[in-house]
This record gives structure tokens, sequence and C-alpha cells, in this order.
């Protein structure tokens, strides 16, 4: 849910700066765009997927929409919120990448940071949606 939506939000933000005929800086658009470029021996160019670390993209995403919409979005970086959200995308990794069955188990308190984060990033979400609506 949370990679999706930062997705979604980036490729809002792509377009609205398109529309608006705003530009970014060199790196942000290709980061937006989840883009990366090498040079070939060849000399053509080769263009691939870049994978970003969820917490930087996260904080990259909602650095450019608030640049884009002169607004500060708190995430909560080094607050018991940002925690339980680095928490929770650690049993997300090791159940969806398990060594062993026993990392498939996840436990009544992982379970309730996982609801948390997810209260937490729906407020987020809710807080970049609104401004982006109401931006000219």
């Amino acid at each position: 849910m949370i990679e999706g939506t930062t997705w979604v939000l980036k490729q809002t933000l792509l377009k609205a700066i398109e529309i608006k005929g705003k530009t970014f800086r060199p790196g942000e658009y290709e980061l937006s765009s989840d883009r990366s470029y090498e040079l070939k021996e060849n000399g053509n160019i080769k263009e691939q997927t870049k994978f970003l670390k969820l917490p930087d993209n996260i904080r990259f995403t909602y650095k450019a929409l608030g640049k884009y919409t002169k607004t500060e979005f708190d995430l909560g970086v080094g607050t018991t919120a940002w925690e339980n959200f680095l928490e929770a995308l650690k049993v997300r990794n090791r159940i969806t990448h398990p060594k062993n069955t026993s990392e498939f188990s996840v436990s009544n308190s992982e379970i309730a940071i996982c609801q948390q984060v997810t209260s937490w990033f729906n407020l987020l979400t809710l807080q970049s949606v609104k401004v982006l609506f109401k931006h000219p």
C-alpha cells in the first residue's frame, strides 16, 4: 500500500508540474519517474527502473511535493511514528522474503504497529491529496 501510494503521488506530481509548465532540477525528474540512466560501452543510453529504499523514497517524495506546493509535510522522522514505520517495514520484508517458515509468524504487537503505521500513512496521504487539489 505505501509503495503504491508513494508511486501514485510521484506520478501526480510529475503531471501537475508538466501541466503548470514548471520543471524539476536535474535528478528530481528521474527519481520521481523511478528511472535511472547509464551509458553503455557502445555509446547508447541504457534506461532502467530505479528501485529506491522505501524510507528514502517517502522522504524524497514529500520533499518534492512540499517544494512544489510550498507546504511542509511532517513525516515524523525521529519520532515514534517514523520508528514504527521502520519496524513495520522490517515485518513486511520478513514475511515477503522469508528465510524459513517461522518468519511468517507475526506477533500481536507487530500487528498493532502495522495498524498504527497504516493510520499514520493514511493521514499523511490525505494531507498530500488535499494540498494537491487545493494548489493552483
